[in-house]
């Protein structure tokens, strides 16, 4: 059989010796390499006979492929196979690659697959950039203390995050836990930093965090409990009481009637409680900050009546109508 027919891809982009290494079959391998098969395919590099030994694991098929590179082997790991290493779930694979040198992964492993402790030790061990990050990440999604405790003692940035920051994922995901998020603030995540790193102007964490409170206004006690200690925490770290969200609207907008909403009167609904425009007010929130030339007085007395509680809350902490 010709080399060219032996590196040849079927309609799943597999050549024959990448099946070899998908079934474990190294007899058949053997067979390949001597009849001229590559062990490296640079137009698919994620379907490669050398990847796929990472990525399922195979040990002794990965020395068989190394070994029959020859002068072409790789002098470093390129990017994505510590990746695929650490989904292998293998340790003696992770391992491997991670003290070898490699080209650095902008992640390791997704927040949603967190790997086992030894293969997580292993990667914290090998000092890997990137790694506390993920684990980072992971444990905030998981709402696991210990986990977001060990990522920051090991040089995970509070800061971080891919599509949002790590805090803005505390504030508004299902971790939210005010032991968490003050980790978090203590190891020195920036409390007026863009929640989404994309675009640092937009929502800050006081934004994520009234969109979690909107949400669970009639939620267990215990809930609202952790939501009005987490905004405590917010503000003793300093949090801008005067910022905009990612629509213009003043804070005091947002709290009342929820992000990109305030000219939709008949949904009003998403309103945080009394004491929590308070609190707000006390921590430095404009009440007379207009939006679309209307202030949130207007606002409330167009939709409930000047008599509305919020309306008597409003004036009783110097709100003024836009007469």
């Amino acid at each position: 059989m010709r080399s060219a027919d032996l590196n040849a891809v079927d309609a799943f982009g597999m050549s024959p010796l990448a099946w070899a290494v998908a079934r474990d079959r190294r007899e058949a391998a053997e067979v390949l390499l001597r009849a001229g098969a590559h062990p490296l395919d640079k137009d698919a590099p994620r379907l490669n006979p050398t990847y796929l030994a990472v990525r399922l694991g195979r040990d002794e098929l990965l020395d068989l492929l190394l070994r029959a590179q020859g002068s072409e082997r790789m002098t470093s790991w390129p990017r994505g196979y510590l990746e695929a290493a650490v989904r292998s779930g293998k340790p003696s694979m992770v391992r491997r690659i991670a003290t070898e040198p490699h080209e650095a992964s902008s992640q390791v492993f997704a927040a949603y697959e967190r790997p086992s402790q030894e293969v997580l030790d292993i990667l914290l061990q090998a000092k890997e950039p990137q790694v506390a990050n993920d684990l980072l990440a992971a444990a905030i999604r998981e709402g696991d203390l210990r986990m977001v405790r060990l990522a920051l003692a090991h040089g995970a940035d509070p800061n971080s995050g891919d599509g949002e920051t790590v805090l803005g994922q505390a504030l508004w995901g299902r971790a939210g836990y005010p032991d968490i998020v003050q980790a978090l603030i203590a190891a020195g995540a920036d409390v007026n930093q863009g929640v989404d790193p994309h675009y640092p102007t937009h929502d800050k964490p006081i934004h994520a965090w009234l969109r979690r409170f909107g949400i669970s206004v009639g939620a267990d006690p215990l809930d609202r409990h952790r939501k009005r200690e987490i905004l405590a925490q917010l503000i003793a770290a300093g949090a801008d009481m005067r910022v905009t969200n990612a629509h213009g609207e003043p804070l005091v907008i947002v709290a009342i009637f929820g992000s990109g909403r305030p000219h939709m009167l008949a949904q009003w609904g998403n309103s945080v409680p009394a004491d929590v425009v308070e609190t707000l007010s006390h921590a430095g929130m404009d009440v007379n900050a207009r939006w679309q030339g209307r202030t949130a007085l207007d606002y409330v007395e167009a939709v409930a009546g000047s008599d509305a509680e919020m309306a008597g809350v409003l004036r009783s902490l110097g709100a003024r109508r836009n007469d």
